[in-house]
């Protein structure tokens, strides 16, 4: 099943619904809505990762009777890209019929004037935009120039104020979720394309207005005519109309001759009357031509590659962010359900084989406070990870940012063959920001295509409350939210 954006969209917000939901009953869930979409006859069972993510979100599609933002934004998508039409069309119209083509007889319509505000000032657009893209991809110039997070961030930063007024917890809250959207930079990457096509949209509208503007002159008395301060002679107006013109010389009246740039230059000293009427009608042809080639079809083609780039973004979407590999492990892992009316546990039936176990071993990193089994550790962290743990584990001072460099250094060589990192640390752990910055070194050290999971481990002498656990997993949560942290999160209650 293809992806659009506004499934994706959809998608990060039924994920971010569950950030709230009790961590068993997420999993009961999920395992349900497994069990249904693998054993469906009206569909195919899942076969790869995002088809079981697209099936996941299907089903939470149905079981709300709200509409989801994805439909939304795509209403909203729609009706801006029409206004963007309309407009562009309406100014392209405007400028050229009521500016650029007005004339009184006294002077002929500028050729050069026209070409340079219709079809130079898009190319200057296009030439400084190539530019930037090219500095920042062999410099570091523009290396940080991403105007639309830096416009989310002042949003967010404008937001700070009312947000101190709200309480404590509700404030936390608040500021996890509007972190949680500064993370999803593939996100980001995701709608650029969308903008870029209301750009080109315009574009392209804008230069057919431009060509309506140009065939109402047909039916009126028009002239065309170029005039330079610059002591430019005919024959190198000649020479550069006809490289322009390359593109369509196989059409008729491709671009004014030699003799037809020569009787139409314009003079304020000879004045109008001194041109060739049909030398300066052979100029109409070329503008329109030129705003067809250089315009219209360069916007066109540009729509054409932006709407091919979203499709191929929306199928290089990883869905490897922390909160996809967790919901990937809720549904495809091993469900073990108790009955009651035996104390034996049982297996549900197998689902469909689906590939969801990284290869590469896994560092255990083991908060040098927390006390536990390594073998029961390793026994639980493989049964609901599915990585294989590699020993022995390592201890790390969560608190101390300027130490464990032995450990940063072992993950930083590994990471070529690691499928992830667990760290595990009590939940009774109070998160400061000293462990949010030992976190952040070990994300850097492990990099971008690693799996960092935080596993907050009750301790069997504390309370076996559900709640406790629950409320210290929505604590972290919001933490690591807020911190900007590219961090999991797994509860493991002993």
């Amino acid at each position: 099943m293809s992806w659009k954006i506004s499934d994706v969209i959809d998608f990060e917000w039924f994920l971010a619904e569950d950030g709230d939901v009790d961590d068993a009953a997420l999993r009961v869930r999920d395992g349900e809505i497994f069990a249904r979409i693998s054993t469906s006859a009206a569909q195919p069972p899942p076969k790869d990762r995002k088809d079981v993510l697209r099936a996941w979100l299907e089903a939470r599609r149905s079981e709300t009777s709200e509409t989801p933002p994805g439909e939304y934004f795509l209403t909203a998508w729609q009706l801006l890209s029409t206004l963007s039409a309309l407009a562009g069309a309406a100014i392209g119209m405007s400028v050229a019929t009521a500016v650029l083509l007005a004339y009184t007889g006294d002077e002929p319509v500028n050729v050069a004037w026209f070409f340079a505000c219709t079809v130079g000032i898009q190319w200057l657009i296009l030439a400084v935009a190539l530019l930037i893209w090219l500095l920042r991809r062999t410099t570091h110039l523009f290396e940080d120039f991403h105007p639309l997070r830096r416009l989310l961030s002042g949003l967010l930063w404008s937001l700070s104020t009312a947000l101190h007024q709200l309480p404590g917890e509700r404030r936390e809250r608040m500021r996890a979720r509007l972190m949680s959207i500064r993370r999803k930079g593939e996100i980001f990457q995701l709608m650029v394309w969308p903008l870029l096509m209301v750009t080109q949209i315009f574009g392209v509208f804008f230069n057919v207005g431009v060509l309506i503007a140009l065939l109402l002159p047909l039916g009126r008395d028009v002239a065309f005519g170029w005039q330079s301060t610059l002591k430019t002679s005919p024959e190198t107006a000649y020479r550069l109309v006809s490289s322009i013109a390359a593109p369509w010389s196989f059409l008729p009246n491709a671009h004014p001759t030699h003799d037809d740039v020569v009787q139409s230059r314009f003079s304020y000293s000879e004045g109008i009357k001194s041109l060739s009427l049909p030398a300066m009608t052979s100029w109409w042809p070329f503008l329109f031509y030129a705003t067809l080639f250089y315009g219209f079809l360069v916007r066109l083609l540009l729509l054409i590659w932006c709407g091919v780039s979203l499709r191929a973004a929306l199928r290089g979407f990883s869905f490897n962010h922390a909160g996809h590999n967790a919901l990937f492990r809720r549904l495809t892992g091993p469900l073990i359900q108790g009955r009651s009316d035996t104390i034996r546990l049982e297996m549900p039936e197998s689902f469909p084989s689906i590939d969801h176990k990284t290869s590469g071993s896994c560092l255990a990193l083991i908060a040098s406070e927390l006390e536990i089994d390594q073998d029961e550790a390793e026994s639980e962290l493989a049964s609901r990870l599915g990585w294989q743990l590699s020993k022995p584990f390592l201890s790390v001072r969560v608190d101390d940012p300027g130490g464990n460099a032995a450990v940063l250094d072992r993950i930083a060589l590994e990471a070529p063959s690691l499928a992830g990192v667990a760290i595990l640390i009590g939940a009774r752990r109070a998160p400061i920001r000293a462990i949010a910055l030992v976190l952040r070194k070990i994300a850097e050290a492990a990099g971008a295509n690693i799996e960092v999971l935080v596993v907050l481990v009750r301790s069997g002498k504390e309370s076996p409350e559900d709640n406790a656990l629950r409320e210290e997993l929505s604590t972290w949560r919001n933490f690591l939210a807020i911190h900007d942290l590219r961090v999991g999160l797994e509860g493991w209650p002993r």
